[in-house]
Formats: structure tokens, sequence, C-alpha cells
């Protein structure tokens, strides 16, 4: 049987046959494999349709298997670079961002020019005062990167 070969962390790949609200429906050698939203990338994405598309071609690593249901669980997450990593090697370098949000407790800041950049939090104790709107450019300091948690934090002081 094919889902009893496979084993957690193998690359598998498939089409795309089905988007709902918050998972994607793969057909991979005629069984229906699983990727909720969060397993699609490490970035925010609104929506899967901002990623995939039905008909398309995914490759993803196999998350695990349910041989009573005979379905799949797929991450094409897990075989892609997390992009904190790489920011947590900058704490403490001062980076230009946008304004995407203005919160009660502080600043939503894009620090990457790309629709699905890393986003992270200036606390209301972090940032320099005045008034900041969605939209706005501001330089910002990496303050903190929790791998952990997936966040970062940011200073406009």
């Amino acid at each position: 049987m094919f889902l009893k070969s496979l084993r957690p962390g193998q690359a598998v790949t498939g089409a795309v046959i089905e988007i709902a609200d918050t998972v994607v429906f793969v057909d991979v050698d005629g069984f229906t494999a699983r990727i909720r939203q969060p397993e699609l990338s490490w970035r925010w994405i609104g929506t899967p349709e901002d990623l995939v598309r039905v008909g398309q071609e995914i490759t993803a690593a196999v998350l695990g298997t349910d041989l009573v249901r005979e379905e799949l669980y797929l991450s094409p997450r897990a075989l892609q670079d997390n992009p904190l990593e790489q920011l947590a090697t900058r704490v403490g370098e001062s980076v230009d961002g946008v304004v995407t949000r203005v919160l009660p407790f502080g600043l939503l800041v894009r620090i990457e020019d790309r629709p699905d950049g890393l986003q992270g939090l200036v606390p209301a104790a972090e940032s320099a005062g005045g008034a900041v709107q969605v939209g706005d450019g501001l330089t910002v300091r990496i303050l903190e990167v929790d791998l952990a948690r997936q966040r970062f934090v940011l200073s406009c002081r």
C-alpha cells in the first residue's frame, strides 16, 4: 500500500485538486492529501489562493498518514528555509520598514519589500511617539527574534 511506504519528512509531489478556506487538497498517487494553511509557507498569507491554484503541482514533506481514513498530511513549509533563522543573525541591525497596522499596543511593521514580507511588532514602549499611519516608512532596529514562537520584536528607538 502506498501510504504505508511513506515516512515523515519524505518529499512527495502531487496536483492541487481543491482549495477550501484553510485547507488545500492535493492528489498524490490517487490519495487525497491535506495541507493546512499554516503549513503552506513560513510567511504570512491571507488565504491559500494567495499561494496555490487548482491544477498546480506542489512538492511537500510528509507530516503523517492516517491509514484508516487513507489520508496523507503534507507540509511544503517543511521543505523551505525558515526566514526568521536568517533574521536571527541580524539582531541589533537597523532596517527600513513600512507600517502595516496600528494597534493599541504597538505597530506591525513589514521589513521586506514584498507583499508577504516579514512583519514584526514594535511595542508601544519601543515606538518613537508621534502620529504614525498605515503605509508610513520607518527605520527600525531588530531587538529580538523568537524562533520557538515564530515572532520578532522591533524598536523605533
